[in-house]
């Protein structure tokens, strides 16, 4: 790196050590964990190993560190807990909510990725808007932090299930009118044929970025830095724009501004996303990517206000620990969050073994 591409990066800035980063290097191995149920961003193939967008990712940032990569494989209820517990270093699998769940880990900035929330609705539904939805049961996968927001948001009622793949059989069975998902994730399902029947007829209800996540404990550290010194040179690159096109998923306005912003250069020539003297990227870099995004009715907040960090932190509760101690009949929780009593349960449905090939991947 030359002097000045340094100086764009906050080298000169000290960062605490690591003890991640230390660890990685001895060992000369780095554990990511990624999803398999969540194509094109985490799945697996014929042979049973994975691959997608974010494995792709995890491989880019081994080669960036210099070591061999090690994948576990996470689901979105568990993967906040296998980073806390240390069975994994870095976690890439479409984690949102930068607001809320900080003490869950540590999110490195600049966001990697950013998807709006839709529903994929069964053929015979005829809703065109949200406001039509009222009242209607939608399945969900367990841990998404907007489920909570969008139940009350739009007074819908949510079966949530641990995989995509539950959640899709018991829309196919019946059990709701459609599935409350990524909008990445089910434009990428609607490309196969097993599910062109299927609509997706809403506007997204809101776009929430995707960051990289390290331990709670590696805030600030040699470990934060490298991986987003990474993603940075990633968005000027147009790297994780090519990584989108190459499986398949629509152009993304939230790639596009990213990868103008942190593109973008001042009269001297500098950065302008270039890292302070603290190694601190500019506010304006950080939440860049937030910034007037709207999709269809529904306003993209802004993260730094503090209503937007309520929302999240309500929402990220109740996705998570006290969504499932509601399942276990602690309705007292949910009313103290101020959410309406659950009516709908998880229906007994017998899951069917090969429900992995519903995703067509």
């Amino acid at each position: 790196m030359t002097p000045a591409g340094a100086a764009d990066q906050g080298e000169t800035a000290t960062f605490a050590p690591s003890a991640a980063l230390a660890k990685i290097r001895s060992r000369g191995e780095v554990a990511v964990g990624v999803r398999t149920d969540f194509p094109p961003f985490g799945t697996l193939d014929a042979k049973g190993r994975p691959r997608g967008l974010e494995v792709d990712l995890a491989r880019m940032l081994a080669d960036h560190l210099g070591v061999d990569l090690r994948l576990v494989p996470v689901t979105m209820d568990n993967r906040l807990q296998r980073l806390q517990q240390g069975a994994i270093q870095i976690l890439i699998a479409g984690v949102g909510d930068p607001a809320s769940r900080h003490l869950e880990g540590v999110e490195v900035q600049p966001h990697y990725y950013g998807s709006g929330v839709n529903v994929l609705m069964r053929p015979e539904r005829t809703e065109t808007q949200w406001r039509q939805l009222r009242g209607s049961t939608l399945c969900a996968v367990e841990g998404a932090g907007f489920n909570a927001w969008l139940e009350q948001r739009h007074r819908v009622s949510l079966y949530t299930m641990p995989t995509v793949a539950e959640a899709l059989y018991l829309m196919q069975q019946g059990h709701c009118v459609g599935l409350l998902y990524s909008e990445a994730a089910l434009q990428h399902l609607l490309r196969f044929s097993h599910w062109r029947e299927y609509r997706m007829p809403l506007a997204s209800a809101l776009v929430v970025p995707w960051s990289m996540r390290v331990a709670p404990g590696e805030q600030g550290s040699e470990l934060e830095r490298e991986i987003g010194n990474a993603v940075a040179r990633w968005h000027r690159e147009g790297t994780l724009i090519a990584l989108e096109r190459k499986w398949g998923l629509r152009p993304s306005a939230f790639l596009w501004r990213a990868q103008l912003r942190w593109s973008e250069r001042r009269m001297d020539g500098r950065l302008l996303c270039a890292r302070d003297a603290q190694g601190h990227w500019p506010a304006d870099c950080r939440s860049a990517a937030w910034a007037n995004l709207r999709q269809g009715s529904d306003r993209a907040l802004d993260p730094r206000s503090l209503a937007w960090a309520g929302l999240l932190a309500a929402a990220s509760i109740a996705g998570g620990g006290v969504l499932r101690a509601a399942r276990r009949g602690s309705e007292t929780v949910r009313a103290k969050l101020g959410l309406r009593p659950r009516e709908a349960r998880r229906p007994q449905a017998p899951l069917s073994p090969p429900m992995w090939a519903l995703l067509a991947t």
